[in-house]
């Protein structure tokens, strides 16, 4: 079986993601996965929302990529003000259930 190859039209418009994950190894993680998927590139991958939020202004992200801790309550307040902030970009929020909340 051959795989499909990816449309032109995606190799050379790539999507172009904001990441933001407070644990620079996830980060890196992520980033990698995300980078070596056909039509997709990282611009940037930030430690905190309010990184993101100055990149966005500059840069105008197609999407932002919020890996979420569970325990991390400012990553979740952040995600809620970049959408707000810039309405026209998606922003699609991960959370990880593995780390217990925090209460």
């Amino acid at each position: 079986m051959v795989a499909p190859k990816p449309s032109s039209r995606a190799q050379d418009n790539p999507v172009g993601i904001l990441l933001v994950d407070s644990r620079q190894l996830v980060r890196a993680g992520v980033e990698r996965v995300l980078s070596d998927s056909a039509g997709l590139t990282v611009f940037a991958a930030v430690a905190n929302c309010d990184e993101a939020m100055r990149l966005a202004r500059r840069q105008q992200p197609q999407l932002i990529l919020i890996n979420l801790p569970a325990s991390s309550v400012e990553l979740l307040d952040g995600a809620s003000k970049i959408r707000r902030q810039f309405p026209g970009i998606p922003v699609l929020v991960f959370v990880d259930e593995s780390v217990p909340i925090i209460q």
